[in-house]
C-alpha cells in the first residue's frame, strides 16, 4: 500500500455541509501525518455554498499551518452553456 501524502479534495463550514474549518482541517491533516492539504470548497451556484467573496480572500489565509502545505482550489459548477460559477478573474488566483 502507498502512504497517501497529500487529500487534495476537503471542504470547509465555507461549503455548508462540512464541520471544519481551514485551520482544523489543516490540524487533523498534520494528525493523520499528511503533507499537503487541498482546500475545494464548493463554488456559487447551488443553495448554501461558498460566496465569491471566500474565494478572494484566501489570498490572505497562509500557505502553510501546523507544517502542512495548504492548496486553494474550488469544486466549481459548469453551466450548461460551458460556463463556470466562479468567474475566471477568481480562478486565476487559485491553485
Amino acid at each position: 500500500m502507498k502512504n497517501i501524502v497529500v487529500d487534495i479534495h476537503t471542504h470547509t463550514i465555507a461549503s455548508g455541509h462540512a464541520y471544519g474549518t481551514i485551520r482544523e482541517n489543516a490540524l487533523a491533516a498534520k494528525e493523520k501525518g499528511l503533507q499537503g492539504l487541498g482546500i475545494s470548497d464548493h463554488a456559487p451556484g447551488i443553495p448554501n455554498v461558498s460566496l465569491p467573496n471566500h474565494f478572494s480572500n484566501l489570498r490572505a489565509v497562509p500557505r502553510q499551518l501546523y507544517g502542512v502545505s495548504i492548496y486553494y482550489g474550488v469544486e466549481n459548477n459548469v453551466l450548461n452553456d460551458g460556463t463556470m460559477t466562479l468567474p475566471e478573474k477568481i480562478l486565476d488566483r487559485l491553485d
